[in-house]
């Protein structure tokens, strides 16, 4: 006999971003069953109930969620049997994709689309169970709020997305990936250029740390540039922001 299977759904409302360009007014679907789209009507009605603290109010100004749905063999995270075990692994993985969804966009276009609060729903003959996991709390900076995505931003930070949740863990890329999103999270602005320096030294930085500073930022704008004469601008300024990332290392506070 088949174990039976239990529907989830799962929703993170968009908070602080408006559509204005009308990218999402039809559901736009991304990598391994994440998707957005209007918020569904069962999401509402957690908002007026035990889990009020949703953000009712936030969520009616955006009406724009990411979404995902997945199957279990079971409806309890919290056991210690194999199906439960299975469960809390499946929502972990869907509960990333999704959080993963506002660093590729950001990659994409730097904006202040993100979501709040992950909700996993089972609706069980009417008896709904419900899952909230924290969102990550991201922290942008002003010009992120006046960005808006257009049609080819939303392309490219599908495309990332995709991307993001093929490479494996151990790969270098993923360690950048970890370290941006700390970063975009971040309240200190002295930490987050630490971080996004972890990042790019992950993608380019030496085997060999001798002159790391020079050989990191050959690397960057060898990738970055068109020609030659962009190359050395670039080399130039990314030296100057090196210097930056050592000031802030080394506990010296940068104006």
């Amino acid at each position: 006999m088949a174990a039976q299977e239990f529907n989830w759904e799962v929703c993170c409302p968009i908070l602080d971003y408006s559509d204005d360009a009308g990218v999402f007014r039809h559901r736009y679907d991304l990598a391994q069953q994440v998707f957005i789209a209007t918020t569904p009507g069962w999401f509402y009605d957690i908002s007026r109930g035990p889990y009020s603290s949703v953000a009712a109010d936030d969520i009616r100004c955006t009406g724009l969620t990411i979404q995902s749905r997945y199957s279990s063999a079971s409806i309890c995270p919290i056991g210690n049997d194999d199906h439960s075990k299975q469960l809390r692994k499946q929502q972990n993985r869907v509960t990333d994709n999704i959080l993963l969804v506002t660093v590729a966009f950001w990659l994409a276009k730097p904006s202040a689309f993100s979501g709040g609060s992950i909700v996993h729903c089972h609706n069980q003959d009417n008896s709904p169970t419900f899952l909230t996991k924290k969102g990550a709390d991201y922290q942008f900076l002003p010009l992120d709020y006046s960005q808006v995505l257009q049609v080819e931003d939303v392309r490219l930070g599908s495309e990332l997305h995709a991307v993001i949740l093929s490479i494996p863990n151990s790969s270098p890329v993923a360690t950048a990936i970890r370290f941006i999103q700390k970063a975009l999270t971040e309240h200190s602005a002295d930490i987050r250029v630490i971080l996004h320096w972890i990042a790019l030294e992950s993608l380019f930085g030496p085997d060999n740390p001798g002159e790391i500073s020079h050989r990191l930022a050959m690397r960057i704008a060898a990738y970055l540039a068109s020609d030659l004469e962009e190359g050395k601008e670039l080399l130039k300024r990314l030296s100057q922001l090196y210097r930056t990332r050592s000031t802030v290392v080394h506990g010296i506070r940068h104006a």
